[in-house]
């Protein structure tokens, strides 16, 4: 049975009111209201998580933890299958955008299902399906609705695997589905935005009463994820709360881990290796020069409201500097771990130094030491002993020891 309740069996009475519901939201749908209007969405590879201040409205800012209603989510096995069913069965396919979705899967999913929040007509997707793929919120995922769907699905099935975790266990709050579009609609259309105060303690709440966050970062070299103003925040909160209280992990599409791969497997192999190299830094120098107060949000009101929360707690520099240091420190493990699988794959030796050039440059300007010297290492067996590529590598770890030695 859906969470919600369903609106099938009713009076004619009711019969009219949900025609009239229909026709009304429908309509409005036709026209592009919402969030996702056309102009919104031309050009909308950066659109993101747009609707928060729904999920931030109509909840007590005094609240410490979200209602389970408020934090119901789909599990991951859900999201694999059924939706992806759903999903080619409205005539789009894995490649769709999540904005794409509004019209055709996200609103009429809760259509004719009645919000158990609020006892009014329209629901949020969640709240429309069968109890048995809905739970409490295990982890939140921040990423923005130019993503395709079929690569957010394979970001969180893979993040499952890594983990360990059941499929059908892991359930997942994305507020494309958790947060009742129809609403959010009804608020864009009377001019209304969510008092900051009650932004304030709802978010903060959200987000420590989950407990995990999974940001998506996509494409590798650019992530638009650093461009939006509630990813860079949501993540900067749940890095703020300390591992004790929120865990972050960062995900990429399998496409783009690919991708990164081939990139790092050109280095030293073919004529792209200035190229490549490029590349890596210019990633490199992204996730470094990432600051808050330049990003941007659909809702001007989301951020205004942000930017005002973060000069009353961390401020700007610290946001970025805590960021940064993150988002570096993954990078440069995630640069790490392609390594060692081209070593397990034979990679010969001088195309293995040109390789750790690169990637021991991301763990000196990381200030990640030890963990550069344990990958010289690591890689030391397999360079040809007596020759310039083993002397290239004993450099490598010469730098690495006298910029510890000198605190960075």
């Amino acid at each position: 049975m859906p969470v919600g309740i369903d609106l099938h069996e009713s009076t004619a009475t009711e019969d009219d009111q949900r025609e009239s519901f229909h026709a009304e939201h429908l309509g409005r749908l036709e026209m592009g209201c919402g969030l996702c209007t056309p102009q919104r969405v031309e050009g909308a590879a950066d659109h993101t998580c747009p609707n928060q201040m729904e999920a931030l409205a109509g909840t007590d800012a005094t609240a410490e933890q979200p209602s389970l209603l408020e934090q119901l989510s789909l599990n991951v096995s859900y999201l694999s299958s059924t939706l992806i069913e759903e999903v080619i069965a409205a005539d789009l396919n894995r490649d769709a955008k999540i904005y794409e979705l509004k019209r055709d899967l996200l609103l009429k999913k809760g259509l004719q299902t009645c919000c158990p929040l609020d006892g009014k007509m329209g629901s949020s997707y969640v709240h429309a399906v069968d109890s048995s793929s809905a739970g409490a919120a295990t982890a939140m995922l921040s990423y923005t609705w130019g993503y395709a769907i079929g690569d957010v699905v394979d970001s969180l099935r893979e993040y499952c695997l890594v983990s360990s975790l059941d499929t059908s266990t892991a359930f997942i709050w994305m507020c494309c589905f958790c947060v009742n579009q129809f609403r959010v609609a009804e608020m864009l259309d009377a001019g209304e935005t969510v008092p900051f105060e009650q932004f304030k303690a709802t978010f903060g709440s959200r987000v420590r009463g989950i407990g995990s966050v999974i940001a998506l970062m996509a494409p590798w070299e650019h992530p638009v994820y650093l461009t939006r103003v509630w990813c860079i925040y949501e993540m900067a909160t749940a890095i703020e709360l300390g591992p004790e209280l929120c865990t972050v992990v960062v995900v990429m599409p399998l496409q783009e881990t690919a991708r990164l791969a081939e990139t790092l497997l050109q280095i030293g192999v073919t004529h792209s290796h200035d190229n490549a190299q490029t590349g890596l830094m210019q990633i490199f120098n992204a996730l470094s020069s990432t600051r808050i107060q330049d990003a941007e949000a659909s809702v001007a009101s989301d951020l205004d409201s942000i930017l005002r929360l973060i000069k009353q707690g961390m401020g700007y520099q610290q946001v970025n500097t805590a960021v940064v240091k993150y988002l570096q420190r993954w990078f440069a493990q995630t640069a790490d771990s392609l390594v060692r699988q081209n070593l397990a794959s034979g990679l010969a030796s001088a195309q293995l130094v040109q390789l750790l050039c690169v990637v021991v440059v991301f763990f000196r300007e990381s200030g990640l030491f030890d963990e550069g010297v344990a990958l010289v290492k690591h890689c030391l067996p397999a360079i040809e002993p007596d020759t310039a590529d083993e002397a290239a590598a004993l450099r490598m770890l010469a730098a690495l020891y006298l910029r510890r030695s000198r605190g960075g």
